[in-house]
């Protein structure tokens, strides 16, 4: 692969140096990526990119050393992604921004441990979602000790959707216990999820170029083309 561009994204960004901090706009820069192998190419395509941030959107240097930084998560916000939708994914398969996502909700688990949350620590909770799920609602749900316990138990399976006792621990769930996993949209996923899902789902181009310029955004220029195999 060979890529060149024109513009305020290109080289090093706006800033002056690593210890910049300045909200700078360096504008949207054209590159062009050339694929020279089969399968993918022979192709030429013109990518938009636009960085956003400080910097001039480039990331910050990697520590030297690596330092864990987990923080236990509260009750109530994302714990975990389980899946994306199926149905989603087979409707829209490059539409991963559009797709619905499983979530687990996390719990004060003694077990888990993690540096605590900093005062200005407020991530979006989503116990209140909770009812939209229950289980013997109309839809086939999983039970969120069964997950949690997952690889001890090698349990991966659902409930149908007319149980309210879950067929594989016999617990019955509940909301103080963010009982069971329910359904967001990618928009309604906090920013570092979307992150997650998009290094995960998205194309492998787009997340090479965001670990350059995180938050970016890529667009191929070529009418209907999507963006180079890498």
């Amino acid at each position: 692969d060979v890529a060149s561009g024109v513009g305020g994204a290109t080289g090093a960004g706006s800033g002056s140096g690593a210890g910049d901090e300045k909200e700078t706009d360096p504008g949207p820069a054209t590159w062009h990526h050339y694929n020279g192998l089969p399968p993918g190419g022979p192709r030429m395509v013109t990518l938009l990119i636009t960085p956003k941030g400080p910097n001039g959107g480039v990331a910050k240097p990697a520590p030297k050393k690596q330092q864990d930084h987990f923080i236990k998560p509260m009750p109530g916000e994302i714990d975990d992604i389980v899946q994306a939708h199926p149905d989603d994914k087979k409707e829209r398969p490059d539409e991963w921004d559009t797709w619905r996502f499983e979530a687990v909700l996390a719990i004060d688990d003694p077990d888990v441990q993690g540096a605590p949350p900093p005062p200005d620590y407020k991530p979006p909770l989503f116990t209140d979602r909770l009812a939209e799920f229950a289980p013997g609602g109309g839809a086939a749900w999983r039970c969120r000790n069964c997950y949690a316990n997952r690889f001890s138990t090698m349990c991966f399976g659902m409930n149908e959707a007319s149980s309210t006792v879950c067929e594989h621990c016999n617990q019955t769930p509940t909301t103080e216990a963010q009982g069971w996993s329910i359904w967001l949209t990618y928009d309604e996923l906090p920013g570092g999820w979307k992150r997650t899902m998009t290094n995960r789902h998205g194309p492998k181009a787009l997340v090479v170029l965001q670990s350059k310029w995180p938050g970016s955004s890529v667009k191929c220029l070529d009418n209907g083309s999507k963006l180079p195999s890498v």
